[in-house]
């Protein structure tokens, strides 16, 4: 996983401002830069890389239902 989401999974997880329409909606943006940054060339180990980091957002807040 590329290390400006993993910083940004990261920046999720110790939030303690806002709610979660916001970390819904950064969790989402999250995702599409693992999409944009990924170099992975084949379609399984694309989708394998993307759940990586979707598992990753969920544990990061489990008390945010969004998420």
């Amino acid at each position: 996983m590329d290390a400006e989401v993993t910083e940004r999974i990261g920046g999720i997880q110790n939030d303690t401002q806002h709610g979660a329409g916001w970390l819904s909606r950064e969790a989402l943006s999250v995702v599409k830069l693992a999409v944009e940054k990924s170099e992975e060339a084949s379609t399984g180990r694309f989708i394998a890389e993307l759940e990586m980091a979707g598992q990753s957002l969920a544990a990061t807040q489990p008390s945010m239902a969004p998420l």
